[in-house]
C-alpha cells in the first residue's frame, strides 16, 4: 500500500490544479500509507465516501458559479 500512496502523492504534485481524492479499503496494514498521505491528500475508508465529496464540491463549485 506505501507504493500506492507514493503513486498518489507523485500524481498530485504533477497535476495540482486537479483534485486527488484516496480510498484504501484494508482491514489492516495501511497505516504507513495513510501516514504519507496525512495533510496532503484526503483519505476515505469507502468509495462511497469518496463520490459523496467529490458531488458535494462540484455542487459548491456550481452554487458559486451561479451566485
Amino acid at each position: 500500500m506505501e507504493s500506492l500512496a507514493d503513486v498518489t502523492i507523485k500524481i498530485n504534485n504533477e497535476f495540482k490544479e486537479k483534485t486527488i481524492l484516496s480510498c484504501m479499503m484494508a482491514v489492516a496494514g495501511i497505516e504507513n500509507a495513510l501516514a504519507r498521505l496525512e495533510n496532503k491528500i484526503p483519505q476515505y475508508s469507502f468509495p462511497e465516501s469518496a463520490t459523496r465529496a467529490i458531488v458535494t464540491m462540484q455542487e459548491y463549485r456550481s452554487w458559486v458559479a451561479r451566485h
